[in-house]
């Protein structure tokens, strides 16, 4: 009786024994589990805060390059501006310069019509340069002429004054031998024609 109750009082403890080990195998393994599940869980952290940090490295960075956008975006509206005033200043002032020209072509026009008789002013740069060919043939013609005139003046000035003086100096007219050319009666030394 004795020995059968060592017997279960045996085999209990092998159970208890075994019992305690399998529940300490299983609390390890619930260790463990809990053990990869923190490792598992920080290096996820670890992730989660590099991205975060990476984000936030971006966020600056996109910011930063926003603001250095919108300062140039504003340079350049500026620039525009001012090249706008410039250039609507330069036009004006074109504007300006094309109706004085305009004005001054009409009042030439109208003194070349006064000049020509009324003859239009040629616009085709063909008929123009025709016409300035012509102007200056005639210009030309004109400067020739008022020499050629400036030449033979001296001479009939001479006549008209050898003329005069032999009328007045002498103070009678020439007897009618003289004047039908007879020989036998002399004639009163004058002043001779200049060549």
């Amino acid at each position: 009786m004795m020995y059968m109750c060592v017997c279960v009082v045996h085999q209990d403890v092998e159970v208890l024994e075994a019992e305690r080990k399998r529940f300490e195998d299983l609390e390890f393994q619930q260790l463990e589990r809990e053990s990869g599940q923190d490792e598992e869980k920080e290096g996820q952290t670890q992730q989660l805060l590099r991205e975060i940090a990476d984000y936030q490295r971006s966020t600056v960075t996109c910011k930063e390059r926003l603001l250095t956008l919108k300062k140039q975006s504003t340079q350049i509206t500026q620039q525009s501006q001012r090249e706008k005033d410039s250039f609507l200043k330069e036009k004006n002032n074109l504007l300006l310069m094309v109706q004085r020209e305009r004005e001054n072509l009409a009042s030439l026009e109208r003194k070349y019509a006064e000049l020509t008789g009324g003859q239009a002013f040629p616009n085709n740069p063909v008929a123009m340069k025709e016409h300035f060919r012509f102007l200056e043939e005639r210009r030309r013609g004109s400067k020739e002429n008022s020499s050629h005139l400036s030449d033979t003046l001296p001479r009939k000035r001479s006549q008209q004054a050898l003329s005069h003086y032999s009328s007045s100096t002498l103070g009678r007219s020439l007897s009618p031998k003289v004047s039908m050319g007879e020989p036998d009666q002399p004639l009163l030394p004058g002043p001779q024609p200049v060549p």
